[in-house]
């Protein structure tokens, strides 16, 4: 029988590590871009991205964060790779969504910085929840 309160005690440290890789994600991508807005002389769009931006990025990715971090808690999946390679998945799916395929396609670095941005975001939440997951949980079987 799986016992959920070491997962309910768990949840502040799985919210703070996901708004905590969104702020490291958001960073990147900004900043990554900064410099091309800078040439255009756009800074609302700085302003857009970065008030409007984030809580639609934070939000569309809550449900299928969600769901990885039930499964990573579940099989308590501690190890630093799948946090890596999900962190960009998640991205990239975001991108795709929002942007459609051909932004991926229209400028070489988009692909980069995404997947850069992605990496960072899965090393942040590792950092401060991941390497702990499933910690205070006991699998008992049935008799």
């Amino acid at each position: 029988m799986l016992d959920i309160k070491p997962l309910i005690n768990r949840l502040p440290v799985i919210l703070l590590g996901y708004f905590a890789a969104c702020v490291a994600a958001g960073a990147i991508l900004i900043s990554a871009n900064l410099w091309a807005w800078r040439q255009m002389g756009n800074l609302a769009a700085i302003v857009w991205l970065s008030l409007y931006g984030f809580p639609i990025y934070v939000a569309a990715l809550i449900l299928p964060v969600l769901a990885v971090v039930a499964i990573t808690e579940v099989l308590c999946v501690r190890r630093l790779m799948p946090y890596l390679l999900l962190g960009p998945l998640g991205l990239f799916l975001l991108a795709l969504y929002f942007l459609g395929p051909a932004i991926l396609v229209h400028d070489g670095h988009v692909a980069a910085i995404i997947a850069g941005a992605g990496i960072v975001a899965g090393l942040v939440y590792w950092s401060i929840a991941g390497r702990n997951a499933g910690a205070g949980r006991r699998l008992s079987l049935p008799k």
